[in-house]
């Protein structure tokens, strides 16, 4: 679990500072989340015992798929 810390004096900011006090890695930039699952991307992502027709993949079609997600995120904020 990743949590962006807030100011403790703006009550908004209270559900993440608790999940940081509760183990949660404080993340304060992109990097903080890359560095944490960098480790996991090297491996193949094997599935549990609930999906017997599920493969693992291999990183080129991981970064395809990353590619597409990124992509279909866009680069503008939401503000609906």
């Amino acid at each position: 679990m990743f949590a962006v810390p807030g100011s403790p004096l703006d009550p908004r900011a209270a559900g993440t500072n608790d999940l940081i006090k509760q183990g949660a890695t404080l993340t304060t930039e992109a990097a903080d989340v890359i560095n944490a699952v960098a480790p996991i991307m090297e491996r193949p992502i094997a599935f549990g015992a609930g999906e017997p027709e599920a493969e693992a993949f291999d990183g080129e079609t991981r970064c395809r798929r990353t590619d597409a997600h990124r992509r279909s995120l866009g680069t503008k904020p939401d503000r609906s």
